[in-house]
């Protein structure tokens, strides 16, 4: 049971003990109050900052584009061939140059398909190693935004290439031609976008390693037909990009 004071200062001591319990309660309550505010604004702007940063990457991956590019990739080609019933081979240094024009589409947040046309020559230390293609490349490409000017964009392809090569005549015989079915596979892991403004960007491609198919087909003398198989990994690229 509760001490009730027996005179007047007891009671007045009384009283004064009881508003000073309720003044330490009332502040310890502001006290706790102000800390949960002061949390609830801290988890808002750690909110708005990652909702900032998502929006970016929506609104820059809800962005179509068309780009423009070039490469170039160099690799030592292996070909055995029989001389004098002795099977040799024979290495060839080739050098690759392709440019092509594509456009892009989001389908969905950072990630594009595309396709690209192109156009693309080999040529080595031997004439019979030139060829130059028409190519067709479906391209899937990953955009994650590093910085407002700053993007990683890694991708992956498959080129079909198609070229024809007319070997003349030969105290008038035709020799006919030789048609080449190229097809290739490949990724770009360090492929990286530099932003000069909202809607134009520089490409940069290093070490874009690829397996490659070529296919040889003669049409007077079916006997010479081969496929030619190598990997290339030495090779480059730097493009430009629209976006719209």
């Amino acid at each position: 049971m509760p001490k009730f004071p027996k005179n007047r200062i007891e009671a007045k001591f009384f009283i004064i003990l009881q508003r000073k319990t309720e003044i330490n309660n009332n502040f310890l309550k502001l006290t706790a109050r102000q800390d949960k505010i002061g949390e609830e604004n801290k988890m808002k702007k750690l909110l708005l900052v990652v909702a900032a940063l998502v929006f970016a990457n929506i609104t820059f991956a809800q962005k179509s584009f068309i780009e423009l590019n070039g490469g170039m990739s160099m690799f030592t080609q292996k070909t055995d061939v029989k001389i004098l019933g002795k099977t040799q081979t024979i290495e060839d240094d080739l050098t690759v140059l392709n440019f092509n024009i594509g456009y892009n589409y989001a389908i969905a947040n950072n990630l594009y398909l595309g396709g690209m046309l192109g156009y693309t020559s080999i040529s080595g230390d031997e004439d019979d190693n030139e060829v130059n293609l028409y190519t067709l490349t479906p391209k899937l490409t990953y955009v994650f935004n590093l910085s407002p000017v700053f993007a990683w964009t890694p991708n992956c392809y498959v080129t079909i290439g198609y070229g024809k090569t007319e070997l003349g005549t030969v105290a008038g015989y035709d020799l006919g031609d030789i048609n080449k079915l190229n097809f290739r596979i490949g990724v770009s892991p360090l492929s990286f976008d530099i932003s000069l403004t909202n809607n134009f960007a520089i490409n940069v491609t290093a070490m874009t390693p690829y397996y490659n198919i070529m296919r040889y087909s003669y049409s007077k003398d079916d006997d010479k037909n081969f496929t030619q198989k190598d990997f290339v990994y030495l090779g480059g690229q730097l493009g430009v990009k629209f976006y719209f």
